[in-house]
């Protein structure tokens, strides 16, 4: 605990992630496909996306901090742009130094678009899946004609799960015992202070929606037609007003774990816009 605050806290070095997917690619010339997982999960929610992906490429699946084997000091924020800088420095552990594609979901996907703030260069496009949009809007335009925040409700029930760790801890349980939710969803006393400060410190707190709404990387957002946790009006914004953002709609919920819709559509799209993938 001593060595990892003088490492990683006093002397500022990144933490490396959990590398729980290393796969080698048959093509040394195509970009690498990265996979970050969302909320509370580990690179296992990729296992089924897997078995489709390009062989030519090399496949990086990650554990983000605070989740899986990753390192969980409880003095890190867990702000996306923690989360990236540790990617970065994983990707370059691993020896990675050609382009690469990220695929993101959920607070994953937030992790992706910080990453592309931070570390352009050789980013050559974004799939993101599930990605909850939240922007600021004027507030005096719901002042002064009492009309509800399109996003009140999203962010009240995000503010609960943090503020209230015992009833998420129970909902979680329940929601697994009940199979509302894939088994290996868990949050608990090991992740508990990583699942609440991502929430407040990625989720809540964010301006994805400001970089997407004017970014030049070619970015895929897809998401779940019944995905109670993502604003649609958001996506339909970014796809009218930036040619460089393309919006796939699919029958789907937030899970992207056993989800052959995500599965056949992170394929689809890494074939179609990446042929040499």
């Amino acid at each position: 605990m001593l060595r990892d605050k003088l490492v990683h806290k006093v002397l500022r070095i990144p933490h490396a992630l959990h590398v729980g997917v290393d796969r080698t690619g048959a093509d040394i010339e195509a970009p690498t496909i990265v996979l970050i997982h969302g909320l509370a999960r580990t690179h296992k929610v990729w296992n089924l996306a897997l078995k489709d992906l390009p062989s030519s490429s090399r496949v990086i699946a990650v554990d983000l901090l605070g989740f899986g084997e990753s390192p969980k000091p409880d003095w890190r924020s867990y702000n996306a742009e923690e989360q990236a800088i540790s990617l970065h420095t994983t990707l370059r552990k691993c020896g990675v130094t050609g382009d690469i594609i990220i695929v993101g979901h959920s607070l994953g996907a937030l992790v992706a678009i910080e990453y592309a703030k931070k570390y352009p260069a050789r980013l050559k496009s974004l799939i993101l899946c599930s990605t909850p949009l939240y922007k600021s809007e004027p507030r005096y335009v719901f002042n002064k004609f009492k009309l509800p925040d399109g996003e009140t409700f999203y962010k009240s029930m995000l503010r609960n799960f943090r503020e209230k760790p015992d009833f998420t801890k129970k909902l979680n349980y329940y929601a697994r015992r009940a199979k509302f939710i894939d088994e290996d969803f868990v949050v608990d006393d090991k992740n508990m202070r990583s699942v609440v400060r991502s929430i407040e410190m990625a989720i809540e707190n964010q301006s994805a929606f400001e970089w997407l709404i004017e970014t030049k990387v070619p970015t895929s957002l897809v998401y779940g037609r019944l995905d109670p946790y993502v604003i649609k009006k958001y996506y339909k914004t970014l796809a009218k007003h930036n040619p460089n953002v393309a919006v796939y709609p699919i029958v789907a919920a937030h899970e992207i774990n056993r989800s052959k819709p995500y599965a056949d559509a992170v394929r689809s799209l890494l074939f179609a816009q990446n042929p040499e993938v």
